[in-house]
C-alpha cells in the first residue's frame, strides 16, 4: 500500500488478480456488500436460493401429502372390502326374510281359505229341505 503525501486521498490497493505493476490507477478496495457491480449478482444469486428453498419445501410437502393420501387410499379400500362383505350378508338375510315372509303368506293364505271353508259348513244346516 502506498499512502499519498498528501493524505485526502483514499488508500489505493492492488486487487487480486491484476499485476501490482500495471500502469492502470488500482482501484479502492471495497466490501462486497458495498459494490454496485457484485449487489445485483448477490441479490440474484440470494433470489435463486430462495427460489430452490421454496421449490424444495414444495415437493418435500406434495410428497407428504401423496404419502398421506396413499395411506388413506389403502385404508379406504380395506374399509370399502369389509362393507361390502357386510353388505352381501346383509343382502342374503334380507332374501332369506323375504322367502321366509312369502312362505308364512302362502301359509295364512291356505289357512285362511280352510277357514273360509270351515265356516262354510259351520252356517250350512244339516237338514235337507
Amino acid at each position: 500500500m502506498s499512502e499519498n503525501a498528501s493524505g485526502n486521498r483514499p488508500k489505493l490497493v492492488a486487487v487480486a488478480g491484476e499485476p501490482s505493476g500495471d500502469t492502470k490507477p488500482a482501484r479502492a478496495s471495497r466490501t462486497p456488500e458495498s459494490s454496485p457491480a457484485r449487489e445485483p449478482e448477490s441479490q440474484e444469486s440470494q433470489e435463486r436460493r430462495w427460489t430452490l428453498r421454496i421449490l424444495f419445501a414444495l415437493l418435500a410437502f406434495t410428497l407428504a401429502a401423496l404419502l398421506v393420501q396413499t395411506w388413506r387410499a389403502r385404508e379406504l379400500n380395506g374399509r370399502v372390502g369389509a362393507l361390502e362383505s357386510e353388505l352381501a350378508r346383509s343382502q342374503a338375510a334380507v332374501a332369506a326374510h323375504e322367502a321366509h315372509l312369502a312362505e308364512v303368506r302362502s301359509q295364512v293364505g291356505e289357512l285362511e281359505q280352510g277357514f273360509a271353508r270351515l265356516q262354510e259348513l259351520v252356517s250350512r244346516d244339516p237338514a235337507p229341505r
